[in-house]
């Protein structure tokens, strides 16, 4: 693999543009001091639905169903995942959020029409310490499942969330944490809505944690809105600059360091299954090994293990998933998307992945089955492999310097009069795991700073 890199240089001013967020969403979107959201206050902006990779976009409203008031989801397109997504910093203060250890609501799931049916409803409650990165904490979820199999009857499902990695619990330096519902796309059964009441959240001792966001957080972030205002202000009426006859002379490009992506696409090493399995892309199962602890079982649990990674090579137009499924107390149905999808017709699986989703690590007692399912495409696997973890690790690549082309500013204009108006604030929507709100990326030029173009070529 080659990469080729080349840097311009060029000289330029800038005005520095503060990062802020643009989640649009109310700061005390919950009444201080409940221990519960209910809903009977007609109250959603906390709420908001993430529509990015094909999500449903489903509609948001608050409405009378079973003698109370809950959050109704309606479905647009049943063969797409409706994502709903909760904002936490305006559901409760950050001494509440930081304990939170396990999340629990109520989900009913109703046909839309009397002759259709919700069949199997299996989806995941999912979680991370900033929208749309997804870190501080990184992404993780817990799977929850139900059902209803009679033209017109409910799935009525009580949706928990355990938070049993530390690694996965929120922290005060959580940017804008937030947790999400989501409903797996179904190719059978009717139109549905979804009906969300009674969230609750609580600790690790199992104590109730306190919803509201409280007057003194309230004013603290207006105190830091004005005096961020404040100062772009005292920046923009002390700007002054004068630039006469500035030359700026590049002649040699820099080299800019990229550490190389995994490549397991010809990796070795324990070979889970080598024979060909399909399925038709109706999120079924192409394999599926029962563990030993059961009779006739095939697949030993204990070969996951931190420093190994699960391979999978498979044709399909959607990458698989790993599902570990226990029917002995561990989780029911724990699904584990691909870490990298770097290479073509590779999925890489890794152990912290596999435990995050799983809940535990306790693999040996609890896992009964070890599957590779398709997302909704029709999927044929070649090859399932256990793999060292650094195995995916490729050569330092190689670095062509390209001479930059010289670039002369002779003159420019100077600056005589400062605008008042504050500081422009630069967003930008970003459309990886949400749409309705996003962070904004604010950077800052030096002048006669130099801006680099890198491009990957593969052999």
């Amino acid at each position: 693999m080659k990469l080729k890199k080349t840097l311009a240089a060029v000289a330029a001013m800038a005005v520095a543009a503060s990062a802020v967020s643009a989640m649009s969403l109310s700061a005390s979107a919950v009444t201080a001091g409940a221990t519960s959201i209910d809903f009977e206050d007609g109250d959603y902006s906390f709420v908001y639905m993430n529509t990015d990779s094909g999500a449903d976009a489903s509609v948001l409203s608050v409405e009378e169903y079973d003698g109370s008031m809950q959050l109704k989801v309606d479905v647009q397109d049943k063969t797409l995942v409706p994502k709903v997504w909760f904002d936490l910093k305006s559901i409760m203060d950050v001494d509440q959020y930081t304990q939170i250890y396990t999340i629990e609501f109520d989900l009913t799931i109703v046909p839309k029409n009397a002759e259709d049916y919700v069949g199997w409803a299996g989806g995941a409650i999912g979680a991370a310490g900033s929208f749309p990165d997804q870190v501080n904490p990184d992404w993780s979820q817990g799977t929850w499942d139900g059902g209803a199999y009679d033209p017109g009857e409910v799935a009525s499902i009580h949706c928990e969330r355990k938070f049993l990695l530390s690694s996965t619990q929120y922290t005060a330096d959580s940017e804008n944490p937030f947790f999400g519902l989501m409903r797996w796309a179904v190719s059978n059964g009717g139109d549905y809505y979804m009906y969300i009441d009674n969230i609750v959240f609580k600790t690790k001792g199992g104590d109730t944690l306190t919803v509201g966001v409280t007057a003194s957080e309230e004013a603290s972030e207006e105190e830091a809105a004005e005096g961020e205002e404040e100062a772009a202000e005292t920046e923009a009426a002390e700007t002054e600059a004068e630039v006469t006859e500035a030359e700026v002379v590049e002649t040699e490009a820099e080299v800019v360091e990229t550490a190389p992506a995994a490549d397991y696409s010809n990796a070795t090493g324990t070979v889970i299954t080598d024979t060909e399995a399909t399925s038709s892309g109706a999120w079924g199962q192409a394999i599926t090994l029962t563990t030993v602890k059961n009779e006739g079982g095939v697949f030993d649990p204990t070969v996951l293990t931190s420093d190994k990674v699960v391979v999978v090579y498979y044709t399909a137009d959607s990458a698989p998933e790993l599902v570990l499924q226990s029917w002995s107390g561990g989780e029911s149905w724990a699904k584990v998307a691909a870490s990298d999808l770097s290479t073509d017709g590779v999925a890489v699986y890794t152990y912290d992945d596999m435990v995050a989703a799983y809940g535990s690590s306790d693999f040996e007692s609890t896992l009964d089955a070890f599957i590779v399912g398709d997302t909704g495409s029709a999927l044929t696997v070649s090859e399932v492999l256990l793999v060292d973890a650094a195995a995916g690790a490729v050569s330092e690549d190689e670095v062509i310097v390209e001479e930059a082309e010289e670039v002369v500013v002779t003159e420019a204009a100077a600056v005589e009069e400062v605008a008042a108006e504050p500081v422009a604030v630069a967003t930008t929507t970003s459309t990886t795991t949400g749409n309705v709100s996003a962070l904004a990326i604010a950077g800052v030029m030096a002048a006669a700073g130099a801006v680099a173009f890198a491009s990957r070529k593969r052999k």
